[in-house]
Order: C-alpha cells, then sequence, then structure tokens
C-alpha cells in the first residue's frame, strides 16, 4: 500500500549503449552544481529492448547495499517505489520512462504518460550509489518531462508522490511549483 497524494504544476506555455544491457537512447545531458560539486546527467529513453534488464535490475538491487545510509524501513519503501516504477514501464504500454546516467551507472528512472493536454508522472525513484543518492537527479529528470510538456504546449504535469517515504518529497515537489490536489491511498498498481 502506497499513502501518496496527486500534485499539479501548471506550465507556461542518438541511440547509444549505457551498459552492455541498456539499449536506449540518449535524449539529453544535464550539468548540475550543488554546494560546489558538480554533477554530469545524461538522461536516456527506453525502449521495450531495456524492460528485460529493467526485471533484472529490480530483482538484483540491494538496497541494504547501495543504500546503508537510511534505516531499514526506509530502505524497504525506496525499493517499493523503484518496483513501483519498474512496473509501471514494463506493465503499461501507455507509459514512457527516462533514465538518469552519471558517471556510466543508473542513477534514478521516471515514468510517465500523456492524457490530453496533461502529463502524469506515473513515478520517479533515484538510485543511490552506496554513499547517496545523485545530486539533483529527481529535478533533472523532472525539468526535462516539463520542457517534453512545454514543447507540446500541455496545460499542466501532475504527479503522485509518495509521503511515507525516507524523504520528504512533498516539499521539494512544492518548490518546483506542485501544489496539492487531492489525498489517493493504492494497492500496488490499484487506486483506492
Amino acid at each position: 500500500i502506497f499513502n501518496l497524494i496527486t500534485m499539479i504544476a501548471k506550465i507556461n506555455n542518438s541511440p547509444c549503449t549505457i551498459t552492455p544491457n541498456f539499449r536506449a537512447i540518449k535524449v539529453a545531458s544535464a550539468t548540475n552544481k550543488l554546494k560546489k560539486e558538480v554533477t554530469k546527467i545524461d538522461i536516456y529513453e527506453l525502449t521495450q529492448d531495456d524492460y528485460a534488464t529493467l526485471q533484472k535490475l529490480k530483482e538484483k538491487l540491494d538496497f541494504k547495499k547501495i543504500a546503508p545510509f537510511v534505516p531499514k524501513e526506509g530502505q524497504k519503501r525506496w525499493k517499493d517505489v523503484l518496483d513501483y516504477c519498474i512496473d509501471q514501464t514494463i506493465n503499461d504500454s501507455n507509459n514512457k520512462t527516462f533514465i538518469g546516467v552519471s558517471r556510466n551507472k543508473l542513477c534514478g528512472i521516471l515514468t510517465y504518460f500523456k492524457d490530453g493536454s496533461t502529463y502524469t508522472a506515473d513515478g520517479i525513484c533515484s538510485i543511490p550509489n552506496g554513499e547517496k543518492k545523485t545530486n539533483l537527479l529527481g529535478k533533472t529528470l523532472l525539468y526535462h518531462l516539463f520542457k517534453i510538456a512545454h514543447e507540446d504546449n500541455a496545460h499542466s504535469i501532475k504527479l503522485e508522490a509518495v509521503v511515507d517515504g525516507p524523504y520528504d518529497a512533498i516539499s521539494k515537489y512544492k518548490e518546483l511549483g506542485f501544489k496539492r490536489i487531492e489525498d489517493i491511498i493504492t494497492t500496488g498498481n490499484q487506486k483506492k
């Protein structure tokens, strides 16, 4: 069960290989600076050829190893969110998915779909590297989605934010211009 809220923000109107297993298309690059630390993030759009690799990743990732800085319950919730993003990518043909890569390592995922003139960020999750999360990964992926929606003259972007995860995602989304519009509870992929 995920405890989520739906948030909304208004909008003013080369194939390559990441690892031997991913076959995604590079769609953007970003260089971010936070407290003198520069982080380069490449954004790739996944193809159906990547779904088997995503499934293997879901089965293989051990959050005790990649997120030892987070308490055990937070690790479980983080893994649940990542699993949800992967499941939505694989099981919902309407979804498109971006992954973030930094220092040649997968560091995050964002899955989304378009419904009319609204884009919905269906799931977003960073993938830590054992020491910490990649700086500004979530904002970078969301910014890319904002760019796409803006170019498509979309009216809004919605997202469902996990409220009981290891980090305060709600405050971060509010900083980006999202506002709370409803509370929902889901069980797996079904909303209640």
